[in-house]
């Protein structure tokens, strides 16, 4: 029931306790008179947020976080939010325990399975009767990639955007010995 940056909790250890970090409202309900009274020297919006962009300005500078996965990878957008709020020290030392943590499972990955390459594991929702086979799923996807896992051919297939769609029918084009699905029956997913 309490707020947390989802993600941030798996690959950087952030919590919101004692991170001075304050809770302003949902990432589409955002309280503007909240985020005024904090008296910020800088504001991070996503590109889905931009429709506040001109109330956002006039209480601080700006900037917008591509959240796609299109442009950076999460840890790559981790390291710019850092950097454009100056706390590139801190993020570095994160990485830092986040490669000791990847290096130490991969090893143990390892002497479970063998090389994880020959595994394909692949993110994909069906939901709306449609498959959607993400190359990028930000916390889950940067953790399979720096354990070394493989991907189906189909992955390597996507541009641009992040993910494709599927019909029902082209199932089998995925071929992965796994899938992981964010499914969540709290959105009311079908």
């Amino acid at each position: 029931g309490l707020p947390y940056v989802r993600g941030a909790v798996d690959v950087l250890d952030f919590r919101f306790d004692g991170s001075g970090v304050t809770w302003v409202g949902s990432p589409n309900d955002f309280d503007i008179e909240a985020i005024a009274a904090l008296t910020p020297d800088l504001i991070l919006i996503t590109q889905n947020q931009t429709e506040q962009l001109n109330n956002l300005t006039k209480i601080a500078p700006t900037v917008i976080v591509d959240t796609s996965g299109t442009r950076r990878t999460l840890l790559d957008r981790y390291r710019f939010v850092a950097d454009v709020s100056h706390r590139l020290e801190v993020f570095e030392t994160r990485l830092g325990l986040w490669e000791d943590r990847v290096a130490r499972f991969r090893t143990q990955l390892e002497a479970a399975i063998g090389d994880p390459a020959k595994v394909s594991v692949v993110v994909a929702d069906a939901a709306e009767g449609k498959i959607t086979v993400f190359r990028h799923y930000d916390a889950i996807t940067e953790v399979l990639y720096a354990l070394g896992f493989g991907q189906p051919d189909l992955v390597g297939t996507i541009e641009g955007a992040h993910f494709i769609e599927l019909s029902g029918e082209r199932v089998q084009e995925i071929d992965a010995d796994f899938m992981i699905s964010n499914y969540d029956a709290r959105e009311t997913q079908t």
